[in-house]
């Protein structure tokens, strides 16, 4: 038979099965079951409203469902659906404590855990268990979109699979052939995956100790989780072996690994038998788990190959993915397994800092230099009371970011260098411009306080210029640069200039000298008025100098080095041959000894760094700063390190805020900001959300206070 005629004669038969199926006059998905003893105090733990669309709703309607369609897929799991019960009863008991003072609220009902799709289930089939399992392992893996791409592919696969047996006259359960003929949409599976991660964030909190441990040994392998690319039988495969391994391991049975797809499931389900690792010597890690009957225990080797941050560590799984675009080729998509990348806003601090680090190219050896720098600036100008509330809410996120870079706690050591790894990496993305090619600004380092011309306006007197501009002198005078080669021309006024020594005489004292001796100037303790001394003007910034107490007067030229021509410079004399001469910029250590010695004015400094240019750092820091206040009013909610895939400038929230200041705080924007934060992409704009309340998201439900600052 041609090939079209094949395919046009497989779609007839689905479509047959799929019309005869419907006409059935039963509707299985009613049908409701008492769960199993060890889900009891899961159900009993759950919302009124949970509760009752679990049982009737469209949840419990969808366990159905997907129960029937996929039963007979994995083998029978008594001792893994017994205790994967009992474990989600104990989670949920200890999660209670969370929600408990929320329940008698107006959101009273979304509050407490989102067991739902596990109430489903366990009303429903052991098939349908087996299917929350299942949705565990996608929602691990996989993101969102592509694990309801993945749900999408597998239904449709499933009922193609059933329509053939039909045509090939195999015998089929009536559910089966029922549960083909209803439909199941794309939304009903979104949200039986969003159940899901509500309960693996639930789960990975109360269960933190244990799921950390194993994460540790799991990131070092390298094993993926099957070869298979199709979508169908790679899902099915791994669904089949994870269940196996882990009813054996639960039954007191040992395992090797073999595949990926066990270790998926042990991070999924929250089962942890104690592991034999070989690394290369055998270590046993006991995690003393009593649902794991003894003697199942699980071996495995850690990979032998060399690992690094830009690798893919753990277990992988690589999919085609047809049902990720609406048009187009499937998708090749490869995901590692890891618990969902969320961190606090803490470490959200130490990933900007060490992502302005990379933005300034600070080399490693500079790194620390800058970062007690920062913190002796901050310290320098936060009580400056011009400053405002924004202002000094970014210099404390600053601060709060130094404070953890420097911080040396040994159990911390390797958290804190993944975050500064991750800021350095995603540095030009999220405080960058991204792939905006038509974005030009350049960096400016150190929030453009080295510049020359800019530093110089720092300083509030001509006294503290002068200062600046002698200890310059002396760290580029060298061999080949001697003291007496440097000079110093200020203005006391707009009507003269005077000049005095940068580096003192052989008698240990500065000199100055005025271009008028008839005039009169003020010098401070230290230095010596020397009126006999005679500086000729040549030209802009040229000078011949005569001492007319020598035998015979000497003239030389003086070339401008660095400094401000209108206020203090600091001049080198020119000679026939050229001369090395240090780096004239202003450096890391300039500001710092200047703000040691308290030469520069703080008002001077704060002004120029947050009003002066605006910086994108500056903008970024402003708006971190900002989202830093929403936080500190959100006790234990994370964030998705996705909102570092971005610029952070260009994301809805930001584009929202006209004027960088918390008179502007608007609720709406700070839904906005939830939104993204909560998700890592999604971007809602806040005029979309003016009239909104409260805001949920996977296991949170974020609720609207009046909040003053």
């Amino acid at each position: 038979m041609a090939v079209g005629r094949l395919q046009a004669a497989l779609a007839s038969a689905t479509n047959e099965v799929t019309v005869a199926a419907a006409n059935l006059n039963f509707d299985f998905t009613l049908v409701k079951y008492e769960a199993p003893k060890e889900y009891q105090a899961l159900g009993n733990l759950l919302s009124a409203k949970r509760k009752d669309n679990a049982e009737l709703g469209s949840s419990h309607k969808l366990a159905r469902q997907l129960g029937a369609l996929f039963d007979g897929i994995c083998p029978a799991t008594p001792r893994l659906l017994e205790a994967y019960g009992t474990r989600v009863s104990e989670i949920a008991k200890e999660a209670k404590n969370v929600s408990e003072p929320y329940v008698k609220t107006v959101f009273g009902e979304y509050t407490g855990i989102d067991a739902t799709s596990i109430w489903a289930a366990a009303t429903s089939s052991k098939s349908a268990l087996h299917v929350h399992l299942l949705g565990c392992l996608l929602a691990r893996m996989w993101t969102a979109p592509e694990a309801t791409s993945i749900w999408a592919e597998i239904v449709a696969e499933r009922k193609k699979d059933i329509a053939n047996k039909v045509e090939q006259g195999e015998p089929v359960h009536f559910s089966l052939a029922a549960a083909t003929g209803q439909e199941i949409s794309r939304s009903q599976l979104a949200m039986w995956d969003d159940s899901v991660r509500a309960w693996l964030r639930t789960a990975d909190d109360v269960m933190k100790s244990k799921q950390k441990q194993l994460e540790l040994i799991l990131k070092n392998i390298e094993l993926p989780v099957n070869n298979d690319l199709k979508v169908f039988p790679s899902v099915m495969k791994a669904w089949v072996v994870a269940v196996t391994a882990m009813e054996n391991l639960v039954s007191g049975m040992p395992q090797a690994v073999q595949s990926g797809a066990s270790l998926l499931g042990l991070s999924s389900w929250h089962l942890y038998p104690d592991m034999s690792v070989f690394s290369p010597k055998l270590v046993q890690v006991q995690m003393n788990d009593p649902l794991i009957s003894a003697g199942g225990i699980l071996s495995l080797g850690l990979s032998a190959m060399p690992q690094n941050s830009e690798s893919t560590n753990g277990v992988y799984w690589s999919l085609s993915l047809a049902q990720l675009r609406h048009y187009g080729r499937p998708v090749k998509v490869e995901r590692a397994l890891q618990t969902e990348a969320r961190i606090t806003f803490s470490q959200l601090r130490l990933i900007a800092f060490a992502a302005l680090l990379h933005q300034w190219k600070i080399d490693e050896e500079s790194e620390e230099l800058v970062a007690r720098l920062v913190a002796d600036l901050v310290d320098y100008v936060y009580s400056v009371p011009e400053g405002s509330t924004a202002d000094r809410s970014t210099l404390q996120l600053l601060k709060d970011a130094v404070l953890a870079y420097l911080e040396d706690e040994p159990t911390d050591q390797d958290m804190k260098h993944k975050l500064v790894h991750l800021g350095r990496r995603r540095a030009p993305v999220w405080i960058g411009y991204g792939t905006d090619k038509s974005e030009t600004e350049s960096t400016e380092v150190f929030f453009g306080l080295l510049d020359n011309e800019r530093f110089m306006r720092l300083f509030d007197t001509v006294e503290s210029r002068i200062q600046y501009l002698r200890y310059a002198a002396a760290r580029l005078t060298n061999s080949y640069s001697p003291p007496g080669e440097f000079i110093i021309r200020y203005a006391p006024n707009k009507f003269s200039y005077v000049f005095a020594t940068a580096i003192p005489l052989p008698s240990n004292v500065h000199h100055r000298w005025v271009s008028d001796p008839t005039q009169v100037v003020p010098y401070p303790d230290g230095d010596t008025s020397t009126p006999d001394a005679q500086i000729i003007f040549t030209s802009e910034g040229k000078y011949s100098f005569k001492m007319a107490q020598t035998p015979e007067p000497e003239s030389f030229t003086y070339e401008f080095l660095m400094g401000d021509h209108t206020e203090a410079a600091l001049f080198r004399r020119r000679t026939r041959n050229p001369h090395y001469i240090g780096d004239v910029s202003v450096t890391l250590n300039d500001l710092k000894w200047c703000i040691e010695s308290k030469l520069l004015s703080p008002y001077l400094i704060l002004s120029d760094m947050l009003y002066g240019s605006m910086t994108r750092e500056i903008k970024f820091l402003y708006l971190l700063s900002l989202a830093g206040h929403v936080y500190e009013n959100l006790p234990g909610a994370t964030i998705n390190v996705g909102i570092l895939n971005k610029p952070f400038l260009q994301t809805e929230f930001a584009k929202s805020w006209v004027r960088y200041d918390l008179d502007f705080f608007y609720l709406a924007n700070i839904f906005s900001l939830i939104a993204y934060f909560e998700s890592g992409v999604h971007e809602v704009n806040p005029e979309q959300l003016k009239s909104v309340i409260a805001l949920s998201s996977t296991n949170s439900l974020f609720v609207a206070q009046h909040v003053s600052y």
